[in-house]
């Protein structure tokens, strides 16, 4: 996925919205881990926007960092 960079929205926020609709979609199972390296090489962008969106995602509880193991998908 290459994100167009025209658009007015932050990439934060692009990132955000589309893991959020592969949470909500189920692309991602609950109990899988996120890998923020995989994240970053399969949306053609660096890990910073993937590590605040999975923060932002965090607080919305659709996922839960887990010290020395990563972050987890809850899902819905």
């Amino acid at each position: 996925m290459h994100f167009d960079p025209n658009d007015r929205q932050s990439l934060t926020a692009r990132v955000y919205e589309h893991i959020r609709e592969d949470i909500i979609e189920g692309r991602y199972a609950n109990g899988a881990y996120l890998v923020e390296t995989k994240l970053a090489e399969e949306l053609d962008v660096s890990r910073t926007p993937i590590r605040e969106a999975l923060k932002q995602l965090e607080l919305e509880d659709l996922v839960v960092s887990i010290p020395n193991r990563g972050v987890m998908v809850q899902g819905m």
